[in-house]
């Protein structure tokens, strides 16, 4: 594996969603959402950022599968680690990996040139193959780093409720408690609010 991207399980303090109840339920009540699944996590341990993204999407037509066929994350090599969870496919009942297989290539963004702009960062750039209408595509990774620009300072901002429909949308957040003590939580509009809770 490269060095800034490597395949794990998900770090300790993710709460798993049961993606197959999930789907299982979505296809017992012959939904028609395309977006299942919107979960995204954060855990900050150790002055150290984890960020966790898990996405559920129905491919109900020729058009998603040509977009999830191929996977573009965008990240800085300087300080940030890609972690490959899962990339998988719910299909008649039965889960069928697609990450042993993909092709995987990296990318150098170079969109700036033009403007003798150069920000360093790279593309992952995953191809699956075999990808069919009315499958259901679960994949899961971490970003983990933090910009050093930001020094000792922690900041997130996440929209709880959708714009658009969405199956079942999960959002948590885990800190250990000496990055707590000064951790301040801000609410706009009409965001529902987080429930918190502590363990050891």
């Amino acid at each position: 594996m490269n060095d800034n991207f490597t395949t794990q399980e998900p770090p300790f303090w993710v709460k798993k969603v049961d993606t197959h109840t999930l789907f299982t339920n979505y296809l017992d009540e012959n939904s028609h959402i395309h977006q299942i699944l919107n979960d995204y996590q954060v855990g900050y341990f150790d002055q150290d950022e984890t960020y966790y993204i898990h996405i559920g999407r129905n491919l109900a037509d020729i058009e998603d599968v040509e977009y999830y066929s191929n996977l573009n994350i965008t990240f800085d090599p300087t300080y940030e680690e890609i972690i490959f969870h899962h990339f998988r496919v719910f299909r008649d009942g039965k889960w069928v990996d697609k990450l042993s297989n993909a092709k995987i290539n990296m990318l150098q963004r170079e969109e700036e040139l033009n403007r003798l702009v150069y920000d360093g960062r790279q593309t992952l750039s995953l191809i699956f193959y075999d990808i069919r209408t009315g499958d259901l595509f679960d994949y899961s990774y971490s970003r983990k780093g933090k910009n050093p620009a930001f020094k000792n300072y922690f900041g997130i901002f996440q929209y709880i409720n959708n714009r658009s429909e969405m199956y079942l949308s999960h959002i948590h957040a885990a800190f250990d408690k000496e990055n707590h003590q000064n951790l301040e939580i801000r609410y706009f509009n009409q965001e529902e609010k987080l429930e918190k809770e502590e363990s050891e």
